[in-house]
């Protein structure tokens, strides 16, 4: 969008912008278009309202695992490990790979290793001992 002269301008064209994209993510989305519609909120209205759109866009549709991948990412570099906790079980509940429980297992050794025991429960009610060997 172009910059108008004065905030009030600027503000106006910001919330046009915000209520476009939330048309366009109404209707359906891509997982590359829900990254840029969380990373677009997120330098607009900050972790508050990232999160508030995340809630809305699962209210909406499901959404892609490059969405999940996205608010993994801001939450990571914006949040406490607990949130990021919540993110990552969030993740492997709607897109359960073995890439995914890896990555989480990855995290709580470096951040949370009070929670291992809790995640390798989880992989041993859902694969193979071989593909929990995978995993680790």
């Amino acid at each position: 969008f172009t910059q108008s002269s004065g905030s009030s301008g600027i503000n106006a064209e910001y919330g046009e912008c915000t209520e476009m994209w939330r048309k366009v993510m109404k209707k359906g989305f891509s997982g590359a278009l829900s990254a840029l519609y969380l990373q677009s909120v997120f330098t607009r209205e900050g972790l508050k309202g990232v999160r508030d759109a995340f809630k809305e866009l699962k209210s909406w549709n499901s959404v892609p695992e490059c969405g999940y991948q996205a608010m993994l990412s801001i939450e990571k570099e914006n949040s406490s490990p607990g949130q990021v906790f919540q993110m990552y079980s969030e993740l492997v509940t709607s897109y359960s790979s073995l890439s995914n429980w890896r990555e989480f297992l990855n995290f709580c050794r470096e951040q949370l290793p009070d929670k291992i025991c809790d995640i390798m429960w989880k992989c041993k009610q859902l694969y193979s001992d071989s593909e929990i060997a995978e995993i680790l």
